[in-house]
């Protein structure tokens, strides 16, 4: 199965990837009713239609062929990682699950071996997920690291700002180059990282803004050295508390 094709299964079940606006339409309403408390339909879509590496292709559905409805769906999430200094391009499973009334019937595990085909048909050299510890174990996944590690600190331990040098501003699309520049040395400390493109970081400050991964990013700029550091505060997370990254 590629692109625009579609695979006829048992049971009156037809898996598909995203052939028109009207898939996208119905992927983004199916994902936004079977997680709920999550806004993900303004999510779904741009990553299917803004995101520099997104494909309509990676984007997989099994829909009941009596009333075209979709039934079950998984995504494929392209990155580009660093692995001791080589980039290398690798696939988030993402965005799994089915219809309640559909469940237990194994069209996950369709989709996932579908998934799978197209992780080694587009060259990427692994797939990784974020999901439920071990559950994913039965799909050939390990788990490997906790998610969400952070470090609480209270406001009260903070110093106060000292230096009349330094000031907090809103970044300004003018500013990427150099917010570009310091994100690629930071990760340098890390044999493996995200890698993140310009037109990567044109998606997180535009249409990344209207999901619920909306950030909103600051600038520390020196009187006289320009800006020289920078920090994102996620509007919406996990716990309690400002959230910095």
């Amino acid at each position: 199965m590629s692109g625009g094709n579609q695979l006829h299964l048992q049971n009156g079940f037809i898996l598909k990837s995203i052939q028109s606006e009207q898939d996208i339409d119905r992927l983004a309403l199916f994902n936004k009713r079977i997680h709920e408390g999550e806004d993900l339909e303004t999510l779904v879509r741009m990553l299917i239609a803004a995101h520099p590496y997104g494909m309509p292709h990676h984007w997989l559905f099994i829909e009941n062929a009596q009333d075209d409805r979709i039934v079950s769906s998984v995504a494929l999430i392209p990155w580009k990682i660093s692995f001791c200094g080589v980039t290398l391009p690798v696939a988030e499973l993402g965005f799994v699950g089915t219809d309640p009334a559909f469940r237990r019937q194994g069209l996950t595990r369709l989709l996932i071996e579908q998934f799978h085909r197209t992780v080694e048909r587009d060259g990427f050299v692994c797939s990784f997920l974020q999901g439920i510890p071990f559950f994913y174990r039965q799909f050939g996944y390990e788990y490997a690291l906790p998610l969400e590690t952070h470090v609480n600190l209270k406001l009260s331990r903070i110093a106060a700002h000292q230096s009349s040098r330094l000031s907090v501003r809103l970044m300004r699309r003018e500013d990427l180059p150099v917010i570009g520049a310091l994100y690629t040395t930071c990760m340098e400390a890390y044999p493996i990282h995200t890698k993140r493109s310009a037109a990567v970081w044109k998606y997180l400050l535009g249409p990344s803004l209207h999901t619920e991964m909306v950030h909103d990013t600051y600038c520390v700029e020196d009187r006289r050295r320009g800006v020289t550091a920078y920090f994102r505060i996620a509007r919406y997370g996990f716990g309690e508390g400002l959230i910095l990254d």
